[in-house]
């Protein structure tokens, strides 16, 4: 009787469908570094403010107080970029753990090749120079490409294009498909972000 029961909680087990576990601390970490080297706009806002300590509020200083500037500057930086972003690679872990790994092993090969192409959109907004993708893409290998074209165009990684940053505007929009544009709406976002986080309306900055 034993026998039989113990085959039977077996043959049950197989029977049941796989569950993937979830992600843990050091792939979390590892998925937030590469998506922020992909789209660094924390690094990018930390630039501007470490030229002008009025940052972001320069043109109207008045409107924030002394600590809501310190924590709005606190927010839009590097670190607190990051943290954003690690907040975001948790949920979007524990919503699709039977993605992660693959998502993760596409962003380690796609990664260098996201990080130049946006690090290129905004030199050519600075410049007011016209940017050609196609110059960032002769470096690239055949598998970074490859990567980065799966992220960017397969419909099974819509909700992975979500987490990134890069949305579908990597998908085949004209000239919409660039660095600048993916950058500058991160960069609104995150903007927003830290107003909701240091209690600064955004009606007093316009």
């Amino acid at each position: 009787m034993r026998v039989r029961l113990a085959v039977t909680a077996v043959l049950m087990a197989l029977a049941l469908p796989a569950v993937a576990a979830t992600p843990g601390e050091k792939q979390i970490d590892e998925m937030t570094d590469l998506l922020v080297s992909m789209l660094p706009v924390g690094a990018i806002m930390e630039e501007a403010a470490g030229e002008n300590p009025a940052w972001p509020v320069q043109d109207k200083p008045d409107a924030v107080t002394p600590v809501q500037l310190a924590c709005l500057r606190s927010e839009l930086s590097r670190d607190g970029f990051r943290r954003v972003k690690r907040a975001e690679v948790v949920e979007y872990a524990q919503a699709h753990p039977g993605r992660f790994d693959e998502e993760l092993r596409l962003a380690r090969t796609a990664a260098p090749v996201f990080g130049s192409i946006v690090q290129a959109g905004i030199a050519s907004a600075k410049t007011e120079t016209d940017l050609d993708p196609a110059d960032l893409m002769r470096t690239a290998s055949a598998d970074q490409l490859l990567a980065l074209l799966t992220i960017a165009r397969d419909p099974e990684y819509r909700d992975f294009r979500a987490l990134s940053g890069f949305g579908d505007v990597l998908a085949g929009d004209g000239d919409k498909a660039d660095g600048k544009s993916v950058g500058e709406m991160a960069a609104i976002k995150m903007m927003f972000q830290g107003m909701k986080a240091c209690d600064v309306s955004p009606g007093a900055l316009m």
